[in-house]
């Protein structure tokens, strides 16, 4: 049986609540790093004193909470797997000890807060108490059998001062059991023994942010990073990570099409933010975007108010019909400017990789592509092999209408996708986007 538990102690943020918080993870990267700690390793040891694994799961990258306001989060999962084939574990104890780690290497109490454990099968497990512990009693252990918790807790605060702001949080999990029946040499059962795993959760850098989002909680989430900021609102329906990534000087991602040339009146600018929300689609529509707020480097001769973003989403699977010289999509590719492909084999002749070609004729859920803008569609002379993935490429504020320029950037979050920038210097604009949909944005 699985329990879930809203700790009450005094260390707990017990005014929020959390249905479920096993975390999604879709898309590649910017999702954060998942780390696992396994003793003794292999398990089962060939050591046949070793009766028992315990293995640390994490997520690094997430971002620290601030003094004041809402939390992130961070969630680790601790796993005790009997290896006895006969016997049972007795008086289990799981103690978890957690302490903030310094960019000194120091360490100091954990500001983090449990939030909510999840135990399978049922345990009894305390709260975080003022020395940064927690106990469960696991009491015993039949052979074969897995204990799984996973406590998701508050991130520990971003102070001011540098020296003291905590470059991670380490968590140190020592599992001790007792055998039931007596060993044959000294000192006879019950024979204690004991294992310990520590992983720590690295917090984000400078350039990234991330953080884990329980179900149950419905707010607003900002996640950010030393320039940008990605913000969202969550509607408690269902758990999922959010992240973040700002890449300096990226001309990769710059649109370049066959000839080499780029969107006609779209300038490359260097910085790119790339967000990856495992919620995705159930999660965001018009009425709920993704917003991004950033700070943008441009040429002193660009205004706020000309400002556009090139936004390449996630990939998709796309089949081709060389008959007709289409590509059929799961999305429209309706309003997408250009297309990436990539494939598992060979792309639809003569079509190359990591070339950037102009969407036309898209209707429905069908599309074609042309080497020029507005201009003929390729002939396919083959429908390639293995498996095609579009990247789509949108212009974001482009639209001779202006129905994708926002007054606001409140108003962003209303007009999407759309786009709004203020210059705050010569050469930065803070420029607001909005979308529904991961990917890196320029």
């Amino acid at each position: 049986m699985t329990v879930l538990r809203r700790n009450t102690s005094a260390r707990s943020l017990g005014i929020l609540g959390c249905l479920v918080f096993a975390c999604v993870f879709l898309g590649g990267a910017g999702t954060g790093a998942a780390d696992t700690v396994t003793t003794p390793t292999p398990c089962p040891s060939p050591d046949k004193a070793k009766r028992f694994c315990i293995t640390v799961s994490d997520t690094d990258g997430v971002s620290r909470s601030p003094v004041a306001g809402d939390p992130l989060f961070m969630e680790s999962t601790v796993i005790v797997r009997s290896t006895e084939k006969s016997r049972n574990l007795t008086h289990a104890r799981l103690r978890i000890t957690l302490v903030d780690v310094l960019a000194n290497g120091g360490t100091t109490g954990t500001t983090a807060t449990l939030f909510e454990t999840e135990i399978s099968p049922d345990t009894t497990c305390g709260p975080l108490l003022p020395d940064g512990t927690i106990t469960c009693d696991l009491v015993k252990l039949t052979p074969g059998e897995v204990w799984v918790g996973r406590f998701l807790l508050t991130t520990s605060i971003n102070v001011d001062t540098v020296a003291l702001r905590p470059v991670a949080t380490r968590l140190t999990a020592r599992v001790s059991v007792d055998e039931r029946e007596r060993d044959n040499t000294d000192p006879q059962d019950p024979n204690q023994e004991v294992r310990e795993v520590v992983n720590p959760t690295v917090y984000s850098a400078n350039n990234a942010g991330g953080t884990i989002v329980p179900a149950g909680v419905d707010r607003h989430f900002s996640v950010p990073t030393s320039l940008s900021s990605l913000e969202f609102d969550s509607v408690g329906t269902l758990s999922f990570a959010a992240f973040i990534t700002d890449h300096a000087n990226d001309q990769a991602r710059c649109f370049k099409d066959p000839a080499g040339n780029g969107f006609p009146g779209v300038p490359c600018l260097l910085q790119t933010s790339e967000v990856t929300v495992g919620a995705g689609a159930p999660l965001f529509g018009a009425g709920n975007p993704l917003q991004w707020i950033r700070q943008v480097d441009v040429p002193a001769a660009l205004k706020a108010d000309e400002i556009v973003a090139l936004h390449r989403y996630d990939g998709i699977s796309v089949t081709a019909d060389a008959g007709a010289n289409t590509f059929t999509s799961p999305k429209s590719f309706v309003n997408i400017d250009g297309v990436r492909f990539s494939t598992t084999n060979k792309l639809p002749a003569p079509l190359q990789v990591g070339v950037d070609y102009y969407v036309v004729q898209a209707d429905g859920m069908t599309f074609k592509v042309s080497a020029t803008r507005g201009g003929a569609p390729i002939n396919l002379t083959n429908a390639g092999n293995g498996t095609t993935t579009a990247e789509r490429i949108r212009v974001i504020g482009d639209a001779l209408d202006g129905s994708e320029r926002a007054a606001s950037c409140d108003e962003t979050l209303t007009k999407v996708p759309s786009i709004f920038g203020t210059k705050i210097s010569n050469k930065v604009i803070q420029e607001c986007v909005s979308d529904v949909e991961n990917g890196y944005m320029k």
